[in-house]
């Protein structure tokens, strides 16, 4: 195992998530601290920065090829919500979204297109993403809640 630091060459995002493990209730809300920073990580300020949050879907497209069927899974995003927020260079600027079941991503960049850009992806609801669903014979699932007491009903 090898750590190698390396200098970014241009002005950053950075994207702290407020919640724990890259996850947030079904029917929560995902809140996010930003900060602008400078090649040598210096905080500066970043007027206009543009937010949105997209929702993350898988599909199947089938396709016929040497007289047999095969299949690809297709990703999609679905535009959930956006705007523009004012990074500073002496605090962090937040963005909180509500969100339901699903995969999201929210991408933050600049007008300018050499401008940075960054984005974060994280799930909403019980979920626990598996490699077996990148088949269309598998069902993504999730549950209500992590854990059940004895009588209880999950719903999934």
């Amino acid at each position: 195992s090898l750590n190698i630091g390396i200098r970014p060459q241009g002005h950053m995002i950075g994207v702290r998530p407020d919640f724990d493990g890259d996850e947030v209730p079904q029917g929560g809300t995902a809140k996010f601290s930003l900060i602008a920073v400078d090649s040598d990580g210096r905080r500066e300020a970043l007027q206009g920065a543009q937010w949105s949050l997209v929702k993350v879907e898988r599909n199947y497209q089938w396709y016929r090829s040497s007289n047999s069927w095969n299949y690809e899974p297709v990703t999609f995003t679905k535009s959930v919500a956006n705007g523009q927020v004012d990074l500073t260079a002496d605090g962090e600027a937040t963005v909180s979204l509500a969100v339901d079941w699903g995969r999201y991503r929210l991408e933050i960049e600049t007008s300018d297109p050499e401008g940075p850009a960054t984005s974060y992806e994280f799930d909403a609801g019980w979920y626990v993403s598996s490699t077996t669903t990148e088949t269309p014979d598998g069902l993504e699932i999730a549950l209500d809640k992590d854990n059940y007491a004895a009588g209880e009903v999950a719903k999934l």
